[in-house]
This record gives structure tokens, sequence and C-alpha cells, in this order.
């Protein structure tokens, strides 16, 4: 039988009585934005209306045309993710296949005890409070072939899940778990084992919690490229040795210490490394940096090494002690030749004279990003040797630095503008970081960036009247002032008010040498 065409009524009532009560796309329903989902839908409705309603798509497009702009193009009517506050129920997995197209990542708080799956899902993310005692028995239920990240953060047993879920997560290329496990028991190792050795397609794992004894079956994995551990238990086990990750080239261990982190180095051998981070809560000595920094020259490949990142606890100094850290400290990475981002922030800080800054701008000339700094959290200043017209080092030697974090000794002024070789001037730089540095010349402190860095833009400070320590010498106010009389700075602000401040504007990325202005 030949179908009709319908009517404008009919298709209203369709969309009301039909779609919108099975498959609800948000709390209020929106009608226009239903019918620009269902226009764009490629599969063929079992359910008899909804086939009637597919079956006049064309005319579906034709009224799109007709309705607002802002109707069908609202925030979120062509978004990826599915986000589930209450507990999931079946409609909401045929709301995922009949938007199969475009929703593949779920995130839950809450899962049903039915089984349910979707092969359209490729990406979950699970979370529940501790009062939820039924995640992970259930989170299986939604495990599918197709799952290619999965994001866990619950309560319950992750033993029992990870011993039982393996086969079902075999195309897995990213997974995470988060759970309140205290250590790492001889039961959770085993369960791992089990677990990791089905994931043959594993490339990241970030985990709070792992066995040492699962090392070695990481070290199996022939795809795995990024490992984040954040454990504060490792320091109780001890590491097998000799274990090779031949495609390793990021490794991050987070709420631990230098001396863990120089066990897991003396224990691995990651000939693709190019990216290690060490986020570490203990208070550490010159002395003991220092050693955990000869361990990356002598362990880590030289010329291969691209990022590092250190960061420690600002509340863990010791009352009284803040002593800087100098070059010294610092020498054993300038073997690093090819470093492109460093952000080293030590609770110690740093004091650097001119003539150390120059021998790291030397050391690491294909530098992009550059932080050599107290901690964000700290409430204390360390006095630098590092002057203003120190920085023109980096002009000199670093061409392609873009951000850049020190501390300064704001009380030199620097040189006058007239006194500076242009052939010097560096036009990537746009965010300078100065932490507590104190000023006295904002003037010729502006005078001097706009000229040696004509592309710099923002000035960072730590200070903050509410958390911080006094602000005694008004720095903030003096940085501000520097930050508003950037040359670059002035033009790329009045190019904001121009556009109206227009949400995704770009900046302009070129900047002639010698003031004009900027080229988009």
């Amino acid at each position: 039988m030949s179908q009709r065409a319908l009517q404008m009524p009919e298709i209203v009532g369709l969309i009301c009585n039909e779609i919108e009560e099975q498959h609800p796309i948000g709390e209020v329903p929106f009608l226009s934005s239903v019918l620009a989902s269902t226009a764009r839908v490629s599969s063929i409705f079992a359910n008899e209306c909804l086939g009637r309603l597919w079956s006049c798509q064309d005319g579906l497009c034709n009224l799109l045309r007709l309705l607002p702009t802002e109707c069908y193009t609202m925030k979120g009517s062509d978004v990826e993710t599915m986000t589930v506050e209450r507990t999931l129920t079946r409609k909401d997995f045929d709301r995922v296949t009949l938007y199969a197209q475009r929703i593949k990542h779920m995130q839950c708080k809450k899962l049903p005890p039915i089984n349910v799956c979707s092969s359209a899902i490729t990406s979950l993310e699970y979370s529940v409070s501790s009062a939820d005692h039924t995640g992970l028995p259930y989170i299986s239920m939604l495990l599918a072939c197709s799952l290619e990240t999965l994001h866990l953060t619950a309560s319950g047993d992750s033993t029992s899940f990870l011993a039982t879920s393996g086969a079902r997560c075999a195309n897995l290329t990213e997974f995470s778990m988060f759970t309140p496990e205290p250590y790492a028991s001889e039961s959770l190792s085993t369960a791992y084992n089990s677990f990791l050795g089905h994931l043959t397609r594993l490339d990241t794992i970030d985990v709070d919690s792992m066995a040492c004894a699962s090392f070695q079956q990481l070290a199996a994995l022939p795809t795995l490229q990024s490992l984040v551990i954040r454990d504060n238990s490792l320091h109780r086990f001890k590491l097998p040795s000799g274990m090779c990750f031949p495609t390793l080239d990021n490794l991050e261990l987070h709420y631990s210490s230098f001396k863990t982190m120089g066990k897991m180095l003396d224990a691995m051998e990651t000939p693709q490394l190019t990216s290690i981070e060490v986020d570490s809560a203990a208070y550490a000595k010159a002395h003991i940096i220092r050693a955990i920094f000869i361990r990356f020259a002598e362990q880590l490949p030289l010329s291969q090494l691209h990022a590092i990142t250190i960061d420690t606890d600002a509340e863990t100094v010791p009352s009284g002690t803040h002593e800087a850290l100098t070059l010294h400290t610092l020498e054993p990475l300038l073997s690093f030749g090819c470093l492109v981002h460093a952000n080293i922030r030590l609770n110690t800080g740093f004091d650097l004279s001119d003539t150390c800054i120059a021998r790291i701008a030397a050391a690491w000339p294909q530098i992009k990003s550059l932080r050599l700094a107290l901690p964000y959290d700290a409430k204390y200043t360390v006095w630098s040797s590092t002057t203003i017209a120190g920085l023109q080092t980096f002009a000199c030697n670093c061409p392609l630095l873009e951000s850049l974090g020190l501390s300064l000794d704001g009380s030199v002024e620097p040189p006058e503008v007239q006194l500076i070789d242009v052939m010097t001037q560096q036009v990537k730089l746009r965010t300078l970081d100065v932490g507590t540095s104190m000023l006295e010349f904002p003037q010729s402190t502006a005078e001097f960036l706009s000229a040696v860095f004509p592309a710099l833009a923002k000035i960072e400070t730590y200070w903050d009247s509410s958390n911080h320590i006094q602000d005694r010498f008004n720095s903030v106010s003096a940085w501000r002032l520097v930050e508003s009389q950037l040359r670059f700075g002035i033009k790329v602000r009045k190019w904001e008010r121009v556009l109206g401040q227009v949400h995704g504007s770009s900046l302009p990325t070129i900047v002639d040498v010698e003031g004009s202005e900027p080229i988009m």
C-alpha cells in the first residue's frame, strides 16, 4: 500500500506523542531539536509510527529550513556525550541506539540491575558515590566488544570486577579506574594480571592502585604508550627488575615521592619515552632532587625526551625552610637538548643568576614552554637573582618559546629600549609567569618587554591577598601596569573589542616586530 503524505498536524502529533515521549532530548521537550535530530538519523525504525515519520524525512528537512536557526542549532544538539544522573533505564539505551551516529560517550552515576548493552557506545564513564553499593557488579552489563574507552570511579569490589571483566574489554585502548582500596593487595594483583592479560590493544592506563606484580603484565602489553599511576603505596613493594616497556612514551607518577620514582626508573627500561611527570607530595632536599635528575640523565633517552613535569606540594615545606635551589640541582637536566616542555615547580623555588639562565637557554634551544618556579599554592616567596634584562637570553637562544615562568629580581631597572639590539627580538612568547616577584620599575619594564618580546600579551602572578602572603610591595598593581602597557597586549585587547569578544575567535599569530598592526 502506498503511503500518503503526512500533514503538519500529524507530524507534530507523531513527534510529541512518540519520539519525544520515548526518547526525550532534554528535561523540556524541544520540538525543533527533535525534528533536527530525527532528520539526521540514518537507520530504519522498527516502530510503525517512527517509520511513517522517517518516510517523510525530505519534508522534515525542508521544514527545518523554515524554522529559526537557533531552534535546531542550540548548544548540545550535536554533542557526542550522553550524561545521566539518575538510574539508567532500557529507554536510555534505546535512545543511544536511536542517536547512534552521534552518541559515542556515555557518562552515568547509577546503573540498573538489568542486562542492557549498546554496541553504539565506544566510550563509557561511570562514577558512583560510596553510598551506592550497586556499582561495579552491574558495570559488566554495559560492556560490549565495541567499547574502546572505559573510565571507572566506583566503590565496591574492584577485585571481583577485574577478575571477571577482561574478556569483555578486549578492544579497550584506554582504561582508568579509581577505587577507595587502601593499597594493592595480593588478590588485587592477581585480578589485575587476569584483566590485563586480555587487553592486547591497550595504549593508555590510569589507575590509583597498582600492584607491583602487575608491572610485568603491563610490560607484556604490545601497544602500551601511556602509564599513569596515582598510588602512594608503591614504596612498600619491591619492584621486579629488568622490565622493558618498548612502546611506552609517557610515564606519570602522582601522590608519591622522588624516591619511588627512582625505584621505578631502576626497574624499567623505556627506550621510547618522550614525556615524564612526577607529582610528589613529599618534601625533598636539594641533594635528593639532584640525585633523581642524575637518574633521569643516566636512564632516559637524552635525544628523545621532550617533556619533563615535576610538581611538589608547597604545604610539605618544613617551617622556616625556604632555601632556593640553584643551577647545581638542575644541571643534570641540561643534557636533554631536545626538551620542548619543562614545567618544574619545586617547593623550595629557584635562585638563578642571569649567567645560569643563559646556560639553560643555550641548553634547550627547542623549548616552547618553560617553568622554573614555586608551586601554585605557595604562601611564601623566594628572592631570585634573575633580572628582567636577563630574559633577553631567551630571545637569542629560544626562538620557539611561547610561555615562560621564572622568579625575577624586579629591583634592577632594565636597559633603555634604544640600547636593545632589534635582531634579538623573539616573536613567539605570549605569556610570562612571574610568580611572586616584586617590581619597582613597571614603566621601563613594559618598554623593555615590548621591545624584546613584541608578541607578549599576558603577565601572570601568584599574589592573592586572601590566600597568599601579603603583597607588601604592591607588586600586583605594578605587574598589571606592565601588562596594560605591553604593545601587543594593547592591540589584542583592541582587536577583541572590535570583534565584540566573539566566543571562539583566535588571536592574531603573526606580529610585525616594528610594531605594526597584527596580521591575521
